[in-house]
């Protein structure tokens, strides 16, 4: 499939109110475009499209250097299965 050019590459101090009314129909066009496109797929029972989601890899606010050095990270906190067994008679085994 062709990706279309980025059309911001025109400056804003250069766009007039046709050219805005142009990117507008070219945009509008490029979403029928696709719903047709989609339509078709169905019709001819292909797959759909996969919805993907954006990454959520740049979206952290604080890296590991920001952290605390000394807040322990989630699940570290381990206890003795154990350690809070009540132990009510002893046997000695041969």
């Amino acid at each position: 499939m062709k990706t279309r050019p980025p059309l911001s590459l025109i400056a804003d101090e250069e766009k007039s109110p046709l050219v805005c009314q142009l990117l507008d129909i070219i945009q509008q066009q490029h979403e029928e475009i696709q719903v047709l496109k989609d339509e078709i797929a169905r019709l001819k029972r292909h797959p759909r499209r996969p919805k993907l989601k954006p990454s959520r890899l740049e979206d952290r606010s604080r890296t590991a250097s920001e952290r605390d050095p000394e807040a322990k990270r989630l699940g570290s906190a381990k206890r003795a299965k154990t350690g809070e067994l009540a132990i009510h008679e002893t046997q000695v085994i041969a």
